[in-house]
């Protein structure tokens, strides 16, 4: 449903020409992402699993309609993008989704599936030839750093100290990086040199970058473990008597879904290599882990296990527990406390920022200090109101210079 209405809002304004949700969007295209590429990552995304689902047997005729209705629409909206990165992006999500099929086949309809290969051979044909003309509509051009830059951004960060190899330079601090290691190029580039990029091409350098070795093994040790009991069930389900498998697929109805759920979640794990996520589709890929998780739960007894953990009523518990218990609450008092003194550090820095008497500006740094005694920022500036003071007093026709000279000394 929020597919649909996703897809619904950007073909009535790209195509109809229709904003009727400019008070909400404002200037963007769509409802996901700034970027209309990151757009088309989530139409090939619905498309698999509402043209998915309509391979299945004994799917209802609301649902199916509801289904063939989405995957038109994300095809539509595919059309009228037209990026070639979307359609090798689409095409690897129609093989995966063809294998799934060619798996079950006694549990999916045939026809369906061979309109899937139908899709799949369009697919290739606007590849090789490219999309007709008369379908692509207008759309911003989207600049994006390129994969090179990128990598060799990415290299230099992981490669600049011990600590940015194993944890990367911070989350969200790749604009740092491209200003700290980009090449001399940029600067030469009539285009380029006023550019600022704070994301590489793809998720997987973000996550290089920024999260270092130790977070992308994490990342990449997550998803296999997943898989690894994905395919158990698989091979369980593939290899098991025609009898067993029809219990097994009309016990509860979502295996099929969990299946398909786990192509949708491939495709999105595949893309962070080929485009930059934006939280939709992060959302999107922890969502489906956990749908995964939950459905093959029910098909494999191994695939999640159960812990027990009892809280005793004994003396030696309870002295341990009050004891944690006060640590905790000793440091959530601790926590607030630094919090309301950054927050209000914070507010009169600002206000002596916004201040155009020397005077006032003074008595709010001089505030903010004794909040953060130990912020450099604040007493920088604190030096700068002193400097403006030496500069306002120097100006005057009978200058005191001794009294000049102790506002320098405290700058």
């Amino acid at each position: 449903l929020v597919g649909f209405l996703s897809l619904l809002v950007f073909i009535l304004k790209v195509g109809l020409q229709l904003n009727w949700f400019s008070n909400f969007m404002g200037s963007a295209w769509n409802t996901v992402d700034n970027a209309n590429t990151i757009f088309g990552v989530w139409a090939i995304t619905l498309l698999i699993l509402s043209f998915g689902q309509l391979i299945k047997k004994d799917l209802g005729l609301g649902r199916g309609i509801a289904c063939f209705l989405i995957g038109v629409l994300s095809f539509s909206v595919l059309l009228m993008l037209s990026f070639k990165i979307l359609w090798w992006y689409l095409l690897l999500a129609l093989i995966l989704l063809l294998v799934l099929g060619i798996s079950f086949l006694k549990e999916v309809r045939l026809g369906w599936l061979s309109a899937l290969f139908t899709i799949l051979v369009i697919t290739v044909i606007f590849i090789i030839f490219g999309t007709p003309k008369f379908v692509q509509m207008p759309v911003p051009t989207e600049v994006a750093l390129g994969f090179k830059p990128s990598w060799s951004i990415t290299s230099a960060t992981l490669f600049s100290g011990v600590k940015d190899f194993f944890i990367g330079s911070g989350l969200g601090s790749f604009g740092v990086d491209f200003s700290k290691f980009r090449s001399l190029s940029f600067n030469s580039d009539t285009v380029a040199w006023s550019m600022r990029f704070n994301q590489p091409f793809s998720t997987l350098l973000a996550l290089l970058s920024e999260g270092g070795v130790i977070l992308v093994c994490a990342l990449i040790f997550l998803v296999l473990l997943a898989l690894g009991h994905i395919f158990q069930v698989w091979n369980k389900v593939r290899f098991a008597a025609a009898a067993e498998v029809n219990l097994i697929f009309k016990k509860d109805r979502f295996l099929f879904e969990s299946f398909l759920l786990t192509v949708s979640f491939l495709v999105l794990t595949i893309g962070f290599g080929l485009v930059f996520y934006s939280q939709v589709l992060w959302w999107a890929w922890w969502l489906f882990l956990a749908l995964i998780i939950s459905g093959f739960s029910f098909y494999h007894k191994n695939f999640t296990s159960d812990k027990e953990w009892k809280l005793e009523d004994t003396p030696q518990y309870s002295l341990s527990f009050s004891f944690g218990l006060i640590v905790v609450m000793t440091a959530l008092i601790m926590i607030s406390v630094w919090g309301v003194r950054l927050y209000m550090g914070e507010r009169f820095y600002t206000q002596a920022l916004a201040s155009g008497d020397n005077k006032k500006a003074q008595q709010y740094i001089s505030e903010a200090i004794a909040k953060r005694p130990n912020s450099d920022v604040y007493h920088s500036a604190l030096a700068q109101i002193y400097l403006n003071q030496a500069v306002e007093a120097g100006k005057q026709n009978n200058p005191d210079i001794q009294g000049i000279s102790a506002i320098m000394a405290k700058a």
